[in-house]
Parts: C-alpha cells; sequence; structure tokens
C-alpha cells in the first residue's frame, strides 16, 4: 500500500507540473499603446463655437476588442470674437474604448468610447462674469470614431462626440444655480503606436 500511495503522489506531482507548463491555447493580446494629439472643435459651454488641442493615450486590447482611453483638451472660445467674452475649458477624461475592427485585414477599425472626469471652466470675460463662475465639474463623454492605420507605427483618428458637464451660475444676480451644459465636438489627430 506505501508504494502505490508514493507512485500516486508522484504521479500527480509530475502531472500538475506539466499542466502549469502548458502554453494557452488563447495566448492573452499584446497591449498596445497608442498616443495621439490634434485639434478639436465644437460648440463652447457658453454658447459659443471654440476649439483647442486634444491630446491623450490609449492603452489598446486589454482584451480583444477593449481598451482603455485618458484624454486631455483645452478648448478656448470668445463671443463675438473678443478678448471681452473669452472663456476657456480643459478637460480630463478616461474611460473605456471598445474597437470594432471589420475584419482582420481591415485598414479602418472604427471605434466608441465611454469616458468620465472633470472639466475645469475659466471666465475671463467681462459679458460672461454675470453669468457663469470659474469652477470645476464632473464631466462625460461619448464619442465614435475611425482609426486609420497609415504604417506600423503611425496613423490618423476621426472621432465626433458629445461632452457633458455643467456650469456654475454667477453670484452677482444672487443665490448662484448650475445649469446643464453639453456641446458636440469633432477633432481630428495623429496617433503613434508603441
Amino acid at each position: 500500500m506505501f508504494p502505490t500511495r508514493r507512485l500516486l503522489s508522484l504521479f500527480l506531482l509530475s502531472g500538475a507540473l506539466a499542466w502549469s507548463q502548458a502554453e494557452p491555447s488563447h495566448p492573452a493580446p499584446k497591449a498596445e499603446v497608442d498616443v495621439f494629439g490634434g485639434y478639436v472643435f465644437g460648440s463652447g459651454n457658453s454658447n459659443q463655437l471654440g476649439g483647442g488641442v486634444l491630446a491623450g493615450m490609449d492603452l489598446d486590447r486589454i482584451s480583444k476588442r477593449i481598451g482603455l482611453t485618458v484624454e486631455f483638451d483645452r478648448t478656448s472660445a470668445s463671443s463675438p470674437p473678443s478678448p471681452v467674452n473669452a472663456t476657456s475649458e480643459i478637460n480630463v477624461l478616461a474611460g473605456p474604448r471598445f474597437s470594432l475592427p471589420l475584419s482582420s485585414s481591415s485598414r479602418v477599425v472604427p471605434f466608441v468610447d465611454a469616458l468620465i472626469g472633470s472639466d475645469t471652466f475659466h471666465n475671463a470675460g467681462q459679458a460672461y462674469t454675470w453669468q457663469f463662475n470659474n469652477h470645476t465639474s464632473f464631466a462625460w463623454a461619448f464619442d465614435g470614431g475611425l482609426d486609420i492605420p497609415l504604417s506600423k507605427h503611425f496613423g490618423v483618428r476621426g472621432q465626433g462626440g458629445y461632452l457633458g458637464t455643467s456650469l456654475a451660475g454667477s453670484t452677482y444676480g444672487g443665490p448662484a444655480g448650475s445649469t446643464f451644459a453639453g456641446r458636440a465636438r469633432v477633432a481630428g489627430t495623429v496617433v503613434f503606436r508603441f
């Protein structure tokens, strides 16, 4: 009986070691990092048209089609174009990104993302001082677009979406309230892949 236990223990131990060395049938996809930057244009939160810079980073392929996006944009606007009515915003957003390749050999990759973060509104104009205070508030965005790889490490991206946030009302007219402020936005960026 004693040799049978040893033989069974040796068999189980060698089986466990062999199993731990086996290659998975579907190895995890290799993560890629995309760094992007470009221009964003949209309607400003205080009913102005404005534009600015958009930059960020994607960690692609956390799973086959899911990644993580971190995005930064700074926009400024004035209405009419004058430093007297100038405002600026800084948005920092992060969230999941879903890539939807058309096929395994497709050169165009559609994507959508859902981001949350913060919006910092700065009012440098005289006209809007009576309406909105400088403040930081919660922000969210839904975007969709196309990635077009031009080479192994370089591509272009076009995207459009909607950014939602709120504006803090000015205290000049009494107690301040907040106002929902959303805006459509469109961006074109260059993408560097590592």
